[in-house]
């Protein structure tokens, strides 16, 4: 995957101090990268968005080593782009 221009980064800020966090977003070539970081229950959403075949567990592997979570829930969808 190949990133398309800079990582955009927002503040999540709102008056309920639950729902500070970041969301980040990052295209890349073959579409795009999204994640929803929140501050107080350290819960994290990542997304990735691709119309080009990736290695799954590759993915699983990165967000491990650099947010070393102590759960994950996975849920992956595989679109038929043979319509």
């Amino acid at each position: 995957m190949k990133k398309l221009g800079d990582l955009k980064i927002e503040n999540l800020q709102s008056g309920d101090k639950s729902l500070f966090g970041y969301c980040v977003t990052q295209f890349i070539h073959t579409s795009n990268i999204t994640g929803h970081f929140m501050g107080v229950s350290g819960d994290a959403y990542i997304d990735l968005f691709s119309c080009k075949e990736f290695n799954i567990e590759e993915v699983i592997n990165i967000v491990n080593q650099y947010f070393h979570p102590k759960k994950m829930n996975k849920h992956f969808i595989i679109r038929d782009t043979n319509i």
